[in-house]
């Protein structure tokens, strides 16, 4: 192989590994900022949907002048035949 395919490839190696470690490391942070959960509650397709916010973290909230937070998302369909709920879970 020629000096300059290696440059050229180690270069991009190195491209590569900067970019999947931004990604790891964003990702890393977004769950550990996570400061509570959302949930979505609908009973009936008529019914509109309920919403509960549960803060794990209300230090965070209140003692930082944070404008923005990550909350856990969970969608919730209340079942009348079993009195159970499905839930799907997402981080928003």
């Amino acid at each position: 192989m020629s000096t300059p395919l290696i440059i050229v490839l180690i270069c991009v190696a190195v491209l590569l590994g900067i970019i999947v470690g931004l990604i790891f490391a964003r990702i890393k942070r977004d769950r550990e900022e996570v400061v509570g959960q959302l949930q979505i509650i609908k009973e009936s397709e008529n019914d509109r949907p309920y919403i509960y916010l549960q803060v794990t973290k209300p230090d965070i909230l209140l003692n930082t002048g944070k404008k923005y937070v990550f909350l856990k998302v969970r969608r919730m369909k209340y079942t009348d035949e079993r009195n159970t709920m499905k839930i799907k879970d997402s981080q928003k």
